[in-house]
């Protein structure tokens, strides 16, 4: 008869069973925690790509609204800024002169798009800006 106490020979094993159990829990955490880890990376890769994209974009837009306004020439198609892995297309479209009180002024609108790398591939970035500019 067992009056509710236990013997050795009934509580063997249960020792492994609780280590496997914690060993499957800190592989869990483990696989977790290195996921976790490479998505950071990977987003932080992404983000400054986007940043690099945006500064390209600008500065073809900067490009293109000097040479509207200082020699009112509206530019058009792929430029070259050196030092950058980046494509970028410039479209400008202009007004015809508008008269404001004697002032003459051209409206210009600019868009600027810079690229990198192939549609549909995963390190694929692309940022467009537009301004208008007289």
């Amino acid at each position: 008869m067992n009056d509710g106490i236990h013997t050795i020979g009934s509580a063997r094993g249960f020792m492994l069973v609780t280590v496997l159990f914690l060993i499957t829990v800190v592989a869990v955490l483990v696989a977790t925690m290195s996921t976790t880890v490479g998505v950071q990376h990977i987003s932080g890769v992404y983000s400054l790509q986007q940043a690099r994209a945006f500064a390209a974009a600008i500065s073809g837009l900067e490009y293109g609204a000097e040479r509207a306004v200082s020699a009112g020439v509206c530019t058009n198609g792929g430029i070259t800024l050196p030092g950058i892995n980046f494509s970028v297309t410039l479209s400008c479209a202009s007004t015809p002169a508008i008269d404001e009180a004697g002032n003459i002024t051209t409206v210009y609108q600019l868009s600027s798009t810079a690229s990198s790398g192939t549609l549909g591939d995963v390190g694929f970035v692309t940022r467009t800006v537009r301004a208008t500019v007289n």
